[in-house]
């Protein structure tokens, strides 16, 4: 076994024994939170770990709330309808996804970042209705992609592609990187949409 793979594994074990103990007991803690405002739970079919579970599944591209429900009753052998993970999320008090997102983002900071090995930039598109030709009778659909800072965890720029670049987000985006010089930088990783890209500068 080479010292790089025996390394990556080290890596590996590390953080999924670090986000293991940031999911761990997840369901009392949600609890506890409840009753320090004295809302009492039933101990019903699903708990409030299941839908965390249900969630985080939401957010693989593709895969619809019903779908993650059939496939949970089956692994689980439940019977119950997606309405019933909804309801039970609305319950679990905002301070718990605050927490656990600062929990997730200080491993990130002392751990992925310290490392320093990669810069991560997500990027994104979305639209929205404008009127740039000033022709009222149609409606225009225009492109914007966004820029964020992973490392520094701060928007890094939002750019207007107008209507004509409509579902080109991938051409946008390697225009923006040329025109922004990103060879100025190393070992960038670009996340969008379900592609990672390493550039390695």
């Amino acid at each position: 076994m080479s010292n790089n793979y025996k390394s990556l594994i080290d890596e590996y074990e590390f953080l999924s024994n670090s986000l293991n103990k940031i999911f761990k007991n997840n369901n009392d803690v949600i609890k506890n939170l409840l009753l320090k405002n004295n809302i009492k739970t039933r101990n019903n079919k699903i708990s409030f770990s299941d839908v965390l579970l249900y969630k985080f599944l939401y957010t693989y591209k593709n895969d619809s709330k019903q779908l993650i429900t059939s496939t949970l009753n089956y692994f689980y052998n439940l019977s119950i309808d997606r309405t019933t993970y909804h309801k039970k999320d609305l319950m679990i008090p905002h301070t718990f996804y605050k927490d656990l997102f600062y929990k997730i983002r200080n491993l990130y900071n002392e751990y992925l970042k310290s490392n320093d090995k990669y810069n991560l930039i997500v990027v994104d598109g979305t639209y929205n209705n404008t009127n740039v030709n000033n022709d009222k009778g149609k409606l225009e659909t225009s492109l914007n992609m966004g820029y964020y800072s992973i490392n520094e965890c701060m928007p890094i720029d939002i750019t207007f592609c107008n209507q004509e670049n409509k579902n080109k987000e991938i051409l946008q985006l390697k225009k923006y990187i040329n025109d922004n010089n990103f060879n100025n930088y190393k070992n960038i990783v670009i996340v969008a949409y379900s592609h990672i890209v390493l550039i390695n500068l």
